[in-house]
């Protein structure tokens, strides 16, 4: 049987080396990395699916899908959604329309472990980290469900404020310190980047 947790780590944690270059192409890192996982699952003799398997709950539109999905015959017997973050990027990444709440989440002692109430049900058109919780969290028809955080080392960046630098570090703790319902399934640090995986 697979162990999903561990093949999703494994594999992203093969990319290390190429991973800095990889992650400075905006708008397609994501897409990268999960034919990237693909690819690697292949050669291990699994077979997994990017954009194939339609979300049923809270999709942001018309169309979505998740990042990747296995089957058993014709049913879907493992889905997963990946996110590629860090305190750079802004808020809404992480709580989407709820972004103005970081700062009350970012004052709580880590782990910062956010109940299923929290979470909340999936909500048509909203994104971010705790979306991709809601839509996996409330699937319950498929059997094996995965959110793959991908957090990037934080930048040091000298040309912006002591504010902006101060409101990166509390967000980039914020998303590390972050967990879902439940311990991580799968957590591994690597050179530039941190790998954690929740089940639901």
């Amino acid at each position: 049987m697979t162990s999903w947790p561990k093949l999703f780590v494994d594999a992203i944690g093969s990319l290390q080396p190429r991973m800095r270059l990889a992650m400075t192409a905006d708008g397609s890192r994501e897409a990268w990395l999960q034919t990237e996982v693909m690819m690697y699952a292949a050669g291990h003799g699994i077979d997994v699916w990017t954009n194939c398997e339609p979300v049923r709950f809270g999709a942001r539109s018309r169309g979505s899908k998740y990042d990747w999905a296995a089957y058993r015959g014709d049913k879907p017997a493992m889905v997963a959604e990946v996110k590629i973050m860090s305190g750079a990027f802004l808020p809404k990444s992480l709580l989407g329309r709820r972004a103005n709440q970081w700062r009350g989440y970012a004052g709580r002692r880590h782990p910062i472990v956010i109940s299923e109430e929290e979470i909340g049900r999936p909500s048509p058109g909203d994104w971010g980290l705790f979306a991709d919780a809601a839509r996996l969290l409330w699937n319950r028809e498929v059997p094996k469900r995965y959110l793959v955080l991908v957090l990037l080392d934080m930048p040091i960046d000298d040309d912006v404020s002591a504010r902006v630098r101060h409101r990166r570090q509390n967000l980039h703790s914020l998303m590390g310190g972050v967990t879902f319902v439940r311990k991580p399934v799968g957590l591994r640090a690597f050179r530039g980047f941190m790998v954690k995986v929740w089940g639901f």
